[in-house]
């Protein structure tokens, strides 16, 4: 009897699966277009007031209309709030306001940026993931990446007081500590439940900050509004959801390593959507940061 090799083949995942590393670089980048043309009519702690509230609100009815249960542990529910009110609240808080004071928006893009950085770091002690060499060289090259795209965009950063560059920083710690705190303690919550309840909880602590320190001044045109909508479906909704998916499935350091693309991804989008040009050292930044993703998630 003659017998014929047997070959194991690797399982294929699923186009979506496939498709939402790519998907969650693409809707992320685009909040930072959205939330420029917001802010031509809303001041930034009032329009993330507004575009929390208006995600909850969706969230709220797509739980309702699915039935989907209160969790059996409620202390779930409660780290989804602290996840909330750091990747919502003290992320956007801490980032518009820097830039309010007057942190250019180049340089907060790149102290954003960092947030792999950051990840990789607490990842170890926080989740036990230790980094290994390939995903080390990975960063190494998302960082360099980063510097070359966003330094062709750098203003002059000695024009903002100290206190500025602070809130900036604690946006960063916001964004990356949330993702952490999502992935460790928020693993048994479904998605949408845990989605409604960190807007809600990014929103309301915005609130009182958005009253004592905006005026609350508000100019509503089309663009305006559909910026708005875009961000609390979009960005406060979906980008959060596969940001959540991709954090559970595998290693935190791995999905932060995503951010490396975003400020590419924003370029490109800003010379189709704004005309803003892109540089050859630009375009060595996306090169340089689409290696590192690939060598830190390989």
């Amino acid at each position: 009897m003659i017998r014929t090799a047997s070959h194991t083949q690797a399982p294929t995942l699923p186009l979506a699966d496939r498709m939402m590393p790519s998907g969650f670089v693409l809707l992320w980048s685009t909040g930072y277009i959205g939330g420029a043309i917001a802010l031509r009519g809303l001041e930034p702690l009032t329009m993330s007031v507004i575009r929390f509230a208006l995600a909850t609100l969706v969230m709220a009815g797509i739980v309702a209309v699915l039935r989907i249960r209160r969790p059996a542990r409620p202390m779930l529910l409660v780290h989804a709030a602290v996840t909330g009110l750091l990747m919502h609240g003290l992320q956007f808080g801490g980032l518009y306001g820097g830039m309010a004071a007057g942190v250019p928006a180049g340089t907060a893009a790149l102290i954003m940026g960092l947030m792999p950085v950051v990840v990789t770091v607490a990842a170890g002690p926080f989740l036990g993931e230790w980094p290994g060499r390939r995903h080390l060289a990975g960063l190494a090259l998302g960082v360099a990446g980063v510097g070359l795209v966003v330094g062709q965009r750098l203003g002059d950063p000695g024009q903002a007081p100290l206190h500025a560059y602070l809130l900036v920083a604690a946006g960063l710690a916001g964004l990356s500590f949330g993702s952490l705190w999502q992935k460790r303690f928020c693993a048994g919550l479904d998605l949408r439940l845990a989605g409604m309840v960190q807007t809600a909880a990014g929103g309301l602590v915005l609130v009182p900050a958005a009253l004592l320190l905006e005026t609350g001044h508000m100019v509503w045109t089309v663009e305006v509004t559909g910026a708005v909508v875009w961000l609390a479906l979009v960005n406060s909704i979906a980008a959060i959801a596969i940001l959540g998916a991709l954090m559970r499935r595998g290693a935190a350091a791995r999905a932060a390593g995503l951010f490396f693309l975003v400020p590419s991804a924003t370029a490109i989008m800003a010379w189709l959507l704004l005309g803003e040009p892109i540089t050859p050292l630009m375009l060595a930044g996306i090169a340089l940061s689409a290696a590192g993703v690939r060598l830190g998630r390989s």
